[in-house]
């Protein structure tokens, strides 16, 4: 069965609706078990995020812009012709963090980008 990761996310294709929702079931119970089993291991939890932690991409390869929402300048980016608005930044060391608000965005369903660079760590929400 043909499998795409997307953002951190496994999508079928080409299977029935019942199979899909299974296969949604399994998925996030598998999901909730590592989370549940990285909480166990305390220490290597940073180990176990980079294992499973979405692409990183280096912060020069992408084109900085400025959003207007409502009379509010905001920073973003561009990426292969997409345009994310900033989240949050995080030291390098405290890269974790962003890993897990990656996590909390694909669990939204919503498309993100991390960037990272020698100062910071930063997650860019679908704009």
């Amino acid at each position: 069965m043909p499998k795409a990761l997307i953002n951190g996310s496994l999508h079928f294709a080409a299977c029935s609706e019942t199979e899909a929702t299974q296969k949604l079931v399994t998925q996030n119970l598998a999901c909730a078990l590592k989370r549940q089993a990285m909480r166990m291991t305390g220490a290597r939890l940073d180990d176990a995020f980079v294992s499973m932690a979405p692409d990183v991409i280096d912060e020069a390869s992408v084109e900085s812009v400025f959003l207007s929402v409502e009379g509010r300048k905001l920073q973003g980016v561009r990426y292969q012709g997409l345009v994310y608005r900033k989240v949050d930044a995080f030291k390098p060391d405290h890269r974790l963090q962003a890993y897990c608000l990656a996590q909390t965005l694909t669990e939204q369903s919503v498309s993100y980008l991390m960037t990272r660079s020698e100062q910071r760590f930063v997650v860019w929400a679908h704009y």
